[in-house]
């Protein structure tokens, strides 16, 4: 019995996350992004210090890479940590810019790479992939808030049909090894 409250419990949490999400899409997101800046803000702070104690009097070099990469995360979690905070419905959109300008940059590598190989006579398959990153990335500039609404539904859709067959999968579990007796249904006070 134990073990089917403890399933059910564990059940719950994709199932409460999914409504959670339906219903305030754009604070789950500045919720989990809050979190994640938080504990990139504590690890570039460590990092810093690691890099500021053991590099900076032995190797110059990777004193300046390491402070300069823990500044720049401690900078962006500052931001996002901002954003979370004051503007929450902001920060899906420019996940979405920054995904698209990704796509957009990979795309137009793939482009160019695709065109030099077919110059030397090498086929690939590239440019296909390549084109299809443009256009994908094209649509998430015109489009950034319905893919965020698309994307966030069929997340929450995910998580409550999982929540939902754990749940059923558990007391499924647990009627079945009732009826082979395999558990016993009743209770027993230990003296």
């Amino acid at each position: 019995m134990k073990k089917l409250a403890l399933q059910i419990i564990t059940a719950l949490f994709p199932l409460l996350l999914g409504f959670l999400i339906l219903l305030f899409p754009s604070r789950v997101i500045a919720i989990v992004f809050l979190i994640l800046a938080f504990f990139l803000l504590f690890s570039s702070v460590r990092e810093l210090y690691v890099v500021t104690r053991y590099f900076l009097s032995s190797s110059r070099r990777l004193f300046i890479t390491g402070a300069v990469k823990n500044g720049i995360n401690i900078i962006l979690s500052l931001i996002i940590i901002y954003l979370s905070l004051a503007k929450p419905h902001v920060l899906g959109n420019i996940i979405i810019y920054l995904f698209a300008i990704d796509l957009l940059l990979s795309g137009a590598v793939g482009i160019l790479d695709s065109v030099k190989l077919k110059k030397l006579g090498i086929p690939t398959s590239l440019i296909t992939s390549a084109v299809s990153s443009v256009i994908f990335a094209v649509f998430l500039f015109l489009f950034p808030s319905f893919i965020q609404s698309v994307v966030m539904t069929v997340i929450a859709i995910i998580l409550i049909v999982t929540g939902t067959a754990m749940v059923v999968s558990a007391v499924a579990k647990w009627n079945s090894d009732r009826k082979n007796g395999n558990i016993d249904v009743t209770y027993e006070e230990k003296s």
